[in-house]
C-alpha cells in the first residue's frame, strides 16, 4: 500500500497506527515524525 499525506494531522495518525513505513510522500507542512525528510 502507498500512503501520501496532504495534511499534518493525517501523517500523525498514520504514524501512530504503525504505518509510517508505507509512506511514499508528504507535504512540506508535515513535520511529524522528525524523519519526514526521508520521504519524497
Amino acid at each position: 500500500m502507498r500512503i501520501y499525506s496532504f495534511l499534518q494531522s493525517t501523517a500523525e495518525m498514520v504514524y501512530v497506527r504503525g504505518l509510517g513505513d508505507q509512506f511514499c510522500g508528504v507535504t512540506s507542512e508535515c513535520d511529524f515524525p522528525r524523519t519526514r525528510g526521508e520521504s519524497p
